[in-house]
């Protein structure tokens, strides 16, 4: 089930960055590996992943699909929210 809600969210706390189209993820925390986003429906170990800061994350998504009335100008195309 899936629900439309709009949310607020501070400037600073959004992290944009370019994924593959089309594909589902996850944030995983490996410890001293660090923390990274990665694509969860591969089966290779050489998904495609990136690494990001070590924190709390939430993952938002797609820009075209997560910002409602102003979409930021970048050439990113999917968002993370640090909580």
């Amino acid at each position: 089930m899936n629900f439309n809600i709009k949310i607020t969210v501070p400037e600073k706390r959004i992290y944009l960055l370019t994924v593959p189209e089309g594909s589902e993820f996850k944030v995983v925390n490996y410890g001293f590996a660090g923390t990274w986003l990665m694509e969860t429906k591969s089966d290779s170990l050489n998904n495609w992943k990136v690494k990001i800061d070590q924190a709390k994350w939430e993952i938002l998504g797609y820009i075209d699909e997560v910002f409602i009335d102003e979409k930021p100008e970048t050439e990113h195309n999917f968002a993370l929210r640090y909580l």
